[in-house]
């Protein structure tokens, strides 16, 4: 089956999960905590030091279109694999 009007077949869809964030996650907490704490862990970036898996890159690359959510972590995740390219977020990605 074609994409209408492309003489192009229809692509896979690849989902990553993103890199470790940028936050203490061996921290002891009690649940009236954990609110506050998901909330930093929301809006922390990605560590430091982590690069993307090249398989991950190569699929960017071969990539029509890019998405990410509206969180820092994958943000910083879809421009480390779109090689300047454009990345369009949507908050629908944010479970």
């Amino acid at each position: 089956m074609e994409r209408e009007g492309t003489g192009r077949q229809p692509g896979a869809i690849h989902i990553a999960r993103h890199g470790r964030p940028a936050l203490d996650r061996s921290v002891k907490i009690d649940w009236r905590a954990f609110r506050d704490w998901w909330a930093q862990y929301d809006a922390s970036g990605l560590a430091d030091g982590q690069a993307p898996p090249p398989a991950l890159c190569e699929a960017a690359r071969r990539s029509d279109v890019l998405f990410s959510s509206t969180l820092r972590r994958s943000i910083e995740t879809a421009a480390a694999v779109a090689e300047g390219r454009e990345v369009l977020q949507d908050r629908v990605f944010v479970a």
